[in-house]
């Protein structure tokens, strides 16, 4: 421990006495409070004059490797505040609790994340793809990215030394096999695929080939180059429960399939856990609910509902609802989806494991509209059509077994759109 810091520990204990002993004798402070402040006061003073006993406590509170300089040199700011009655008492516990378990929560984060790995990535220039390339290509790791940009964009990624950007379809067997066998990747995320479910019922053998194919070209490859591979992610979707009405949607749900899409992720996904269960390879799947954030197409077929909200309310244009508005979904900010990816990637307990990618609450269309207006202070201009045959009620994901493995949603919808608005209105 620095000198400086000592000096910064030692007059934090010296204010901190002060300022108690000032509100005690005014009775401002109850004596359960002023026990908490004299306690931290001495933390502060023997932290100070004996370094080590900081290591001690810190994992006493179970926060091991916790940053002592950067904790620190917040609570006293935070003390700082306190003096100058910006900050009430029982905020500041709050706040001093908050910052434990959000330092906490990103060390866990960090021991999870890969690093210093081969990564390849399907997909990898379209909105999931990217965002996750972008989130990995930070930690040392050489990821390829292939995508034949009928939907992605290579303007989506960072430019990076360590990353290998391929313009081809995933349909092409001999390019996949060259690939795979020449880089031995240790990580594969598949997230290729034509999203849309309207095209898979114009075009079922075509989007076939991409939705279905292609998984089976990347097992039978990995069958035969398995060497250093540590996981294979197929990212299916929440499609393959179909109009079964039991909610919330849990992994063991009946499947009820109702689209050539839906029935080859659904395809996709069993024959990933039967290449686990018989060929020993490591596979895992994620079923993605309403994934939103940015970098999404609102102009693609795909896109999902916020970001076609999203572009009606910046251009001023008319939002068209098919049905009432009352119906609901399960939308995941895209940052909860990386983090799940790359959780269920490095989780022993994940292999030959499906799971749900949601935030297990539901909110209508006409509220996801409301809270928007209210963010923008702007008001839109709405039309309702007729409900579309086959389109869904309500659905919300069961993300119990995903939290079991770790999984914590860090934005709830109103934090994920205030960030995601904040985004495209500031482009």
């Amino acid at each position: 421990m620095t000198l400086t810091l000592r000096i910064v520990l030692l007059i934090g204990s010296f204010l901190t006495t002060y300022y108690v002993a000032r509100k005690v004798r005014k009775g401002q402070i109850k004596i359960d409070h002023s026990l908490f402040w004299v306690l931290f006061s001495l933390f502060l003073l023997v932290t100070s004059i004996f370094p080590d006993y900081l290591k001690i406590i810190t994992k006493f509170i179970g926060v091991y490797s916790l940053s002592n300089m950067v904790f620190l040199i917040v609570i006293f700011v935070l003390l700082i505040k306190l003096f100058l009655n910006s900050i009430s008492l029982s905020k500041l516990e709050g706040k001093i609790e908050s910052i434990v378990q959000e330092i906490a929560l990103k060390e866990l984060e960090d021991e999870k994340m890969i690093k210093n790995s081969k990564i390849l990535v399907t997909g990898g220039a379209g909105f999931i793809g990217s965002t996750l390339a972008n989130t990995l290509l930070r930690n040392d790791n050489q990821v390829t990215v292939i995508d034949d940009l009928s939907m992605g964009d290579f303007a989506n990624l960072n430019e990076a030394s360590n990353l290998t950007k391929i313009e081809a379809t995933i349909t092409d067997k001999d390019l996949l096999k060259q690939v795979i066998t020449e880089n031995d990747f240790e990580y594969i995320f598949h997230l290729g695929a034509v999203a849309s479910v309207a095209d898979s019922v114009a075009r079922p053998y075509e989007t076939h080939e991409v939705n279905f194919d292609s998984t089976m070209t990347i097992l039978e490859i990995l069958r035969e180059n398995k060497n250093s591979l540590k996981r294979f992610v197929f990212s299916s979707s929440a499609a393959v429960y179909g109009d079964e009405p039991t909610l919330p949607k849990k992994e063991e749900s009946v499947i009820r399939p109702l689209t050539p899409y839906a029935i080859d992720k659904f395809a996709s996904e069993k024959m990933a856990m039967i290449y686990n269960n018989l060929y020993d390879i490591p596979t895992s799947a994620t079923r993605f609910f309403n994934v939103y954030g940015p970098k999404q197409n609102p102009k693609s077929p795909y896109s999902g509902f916020i970001s076609i909200l999203l572009d009606r309310l910046k251009n001023n244009t008319e939002l068209t609802i098919f049905g009432d508005g009352e119906q609901s979904r399960d939308f995941v900010f895209i940052e909860d989806v990386i983090q799940a990816l790359i959780l269920i990637a490095t989780s022993d307990q994940s292999r030959g494991q499906v799971y749900n990618v949601g935030t297990g609450k539901r909110t209508s269309l006409n509220d996801l509209i409301h809270q928007t207006e209210n963010f923008a202070s702007k008001k839109m201009s709405i039309s309702y059509g007729e409900a579309r045959e086959g389109d869904i009620k309500i659905s919300v994901s069961d993300i119990s077994k995903l939290e079991g493995i770790g999984y914590q949603p860090n934005f709830d919808l109103k934090e994920g759109l205030k960030k995601y608005l904040e985004y495209e209105l500031g482009k």
